[in-house]
């Protein structure tokens, strides 16, 4: 489903947040997902998605009962899970948010409030220049983009593929054994998914050199190296074999005027900046830097 580029919301998540706010939802009670949520299963799924922290860079919404998880497992029925707002899911309610361009493609809050404050301040900046501001996508689940490049390009033309891995660290114990520790699952990958398809290549010797793997709900994934492969050859090989690179489709397409475009960045932002421009914009935008800015999660390389 396609956005809406004055609040980056779809039809249905937006009906969702104004009945919630509607509510005694607004001063953080929460309401059954089933009284909140009207439609079938795909609205359900939209309005879940907003308060699922791995899936949404910013969640606007926040609940109660199984909202699923990032190893994979899908929410509850709507009878079963409650939904309420997240204090930014009441700004956007109570004004100007740059929603599309923070959870879909996700960035950093701060980030675009900078590009955009540095925009209204110099409305012919060029891409080089809102780069300084903006460098790349902030996913939920951290990561790295290995690439910087094809950021440009996607930026430039509104499309583009990311390659990603996730962070890892290598840690050594007292008798020398080299691990190879990973804390974050890639983005839009399930946990579960990502775990299996290193035990698979290890089980069908598509991967070699790995002597153990040990992996618990909420816990790294720490995989043993033999000691007669060195750390370019595993790497190499999962990257190849396994989740651990995976790809990350940048396209940035809004509803504009009701019609689906692909926009480049600047050129969304612009419009943006014409669609919900008050007397205020530029305080608002600081202000919610402010109080929902936090620090870079994807690395770029």
């Amino acid at each position: 489903m396609v956005r809406d580029l004055r609040d980056g919301l779809t039809a249905s998540q937006r009906s969702v947040l104004r009945r919630l706010g509607s509510t005694d939802a607004r001063s953080g009670r929460l309401e059954l997902s089933a009284r909140v949520v009207a439609g079938g299963d795909e609205s359900y799924a939209a309005a879940i998605a907003l308060a699922q922290p791995w899936t949404t860079r910013y969640p606007l919404l926040h609940g109660a009962g199984n909202l699923g998880s990032d190893e994979g497992d899908a929410p509850a029925d709507p009878q079963y899970t409650e939904l309420g707002l997240t204090p930014l899911g009441e700004a956007v309610l109570d004004g100007p948010v740059p929603t599309f361009f923070v959870n879909g493609p996700p960035h950093n809050l701060g980030e675009i409030a900078a590009g955009l404050l540095a925009l209204i301040e110099d409305p012919v900046l060029d891409l080089h220049g809102l780069m300084a501001h903006v460098p790349g996508p902030d996913l939920p689940t951290g990561g790295v983009i290995v690439d910087a490049e094809p950021i440009r390009e996607a930026y430039a033309t509104g499309r583009g593929v990311l390659p990603m891995r996730p962070r890892f660290r290598v840690e050594q114990d007292a008798s020398g054994r080299v691990s190879l520790v990973i804390d974050e699952t890639p983005y839009g990958v399930g946990r579960s998914d990502f775990l299996r398809s290193i035990v698979e290549a290890v089980a069908d010797r598509r991967v070699r050199g790995l002597v153990d793997l040990h992996h618990a709900t909420g816990s790294p994934a720490v995989m043993t190296i033999a000691a007669t492969m060195e750390l370019d050859e595993i790497l190499d090989q999962l990257d190849e074999h396994t989740a651990m690179r995976t790809l990350f489709e940048l396209n940035i397409e809004a509803l504009v005027d009701d019609a689906p475009t692909t926009l480049p960045l600047l050129d969304a932002m612009r419009m943006w900046i014409d669609r919900v421009r008050t007397a205020g914009l530029v305080d608002r935008l600081r202000a919610l830097a402010d109080r929902f800015g936090d620090e870079r999660r994807t690395e770029i390389s």
